[in-house]
C-alpha cells in the first residue's frame, strides 16, 4: 500500500529530495530503472541509487 504513494515511500526511505524525479511514475515503472537511468534522471548520489535499486532487487 505504501508503494502506491511514492512521495510517502520516499520519505520512509529518506530519499524525499528525489520526489521530483519520480513524479507521475508508478513503483512498477521505478522498479525497471537501472543505475544509469537513475543517474540520468538526477539521482546523483551513488548511495541513493544503491538504496533505490536495493529496494527492488
Amino acid at each position: 500500500k505504501v508503494l502506491e504513494d511514492v512521495k510517502t515511500w520516499l520519505k520512509i526511505i529518506r530519499l524525499y529530495q528525489y520526489r521530483s524525479v519520480f513524479t507521475g511514475l508508478s513503483w512498477q515503472r521505478m522498479a525497471m530503472f537501472d543505475d544509469g537511468e537513475l543517474e540520468s534522471r538526477g539521482v546523483d548520489a551513488s548511495a541513493a541509487r544503491e538504496c533505490l535499486l536495493g529496494v527492488f532487487d
